[in-house]
């Protein structure tokens, strides 16, 4: 994983997390992934894991990819989501499936680490079905991974990170300029509803918006998209600037008394 730690770090940083500017997609960004179509069902693996995997973000060669954010034994029941072909290993299949598990476990994992047998049918990830699993699509490319752009427009980051997938518009017109993560979380705009307890309060399901306040993050607050396991994509929020991976554990321990994690809303549950 790409981290470029700021040195000198005080105990409390100013990581203030403004504004959403005109959420259009810029020159850079990556093509939308095609429309799934009949002919894109393909058969899936089977629901028990044939070896022990780890879980990851996304099954492309980029090293943040290779980021395990949690693992599961062989003979682990799991639920298929989805599928993306991304790259091969050792010259083995692309095909990578999103997967859930015990205990709000969930992330992609090599085709190789499942069975045959008792095939399911599951579809292409990059679909209006997954719009939550496409939206951490845009954020892990490479030509946004590291960047510094949206440190500080954190709001404007994970609006963009479902526009420029799904199209999914988390905002509207309700923010503007001076919107804050936390006027956001305070309002929920579109109604998604605020998770503030419960089995999956520290594991939101990816594409998550994730929030937190306190004096580490300024009266403005902080969101960012969750990868599921805890694990997050985020903008600069005190501890790394520009657009990286951090778990929920990883700011409130390190924020202390100073940060709140307040929970979580999902634009397009799954």
């Amino acid at each position: 994983m790409r981290a470029r730690m700021l040195l000198g770090l005080a105990t409390v940083l100013v990581a203030s997390c403004f504004a959403i500017a005109a959420g259009v997609a810029r020159a850079d960004d990556p093509p939308a992934l095609p429309s799934d179509t009949p002919g894109d069902i393909q058969s899936g693996p089977s629901s028990t894991l044939g070896g022990s995997t780890g879980l990851y973000p996304c099954g492309s060669t980029a090293s943040w990819c290779a980021t395990k954010m949690g693992s599961l034994a062989a003979g682990t029941t799991v639920t298929m989501k989805c599928y993306q072909d991304w790259n091969d290993i050792n010259g083995k299949s692309w095909r990578w499936f999103y997967i859930t598990g015990p205990n709000h476990t969930e992330g992609f994992i090599h085709a190789e680490k499942v069975t045959v047998p008792s095939q399911t049918k599951v579809g292409q990830c990059g679909t209006s079905s997954w719009k939550g699993i496409w939206s951490g699509y845009w954020p892990l490319g490479s030509h946004v991974f590291g960047q510094t752009t949206w440190d500080h427009k954190c709001l404007e980051f994970v609006s963009l990170a479902y526009k420029n997938t799904s199209g999914l518009d988390i905002c509207g017109n309700w923010c503007n300029a001076s919107t804050t993560a936390l006027d956001y979380w305070n309002k929920d705009p579109r109604g998604y509803g605020r998770h503030t307890s419960g089995p999956s309060f520290k594991t939101p399901e990816r594409g998550a918006l994730v929030f937190f306040s306190g004096s580490a993050v300024t009266s403005a607050g902080h969101v960012a998209l969750s990868l599921g396991n805890g694990w997050l994509v985020s903008t600069w929020e005190g501890i790394t600037p520009g657009v990286h991976l951090v778990t929920i554990g990883q700011i409130t321990s390190k924020f202390g008394s100073n940060v709140t994690y307040l929970g979580w809303m999902a634009p397009a549950p799954w």
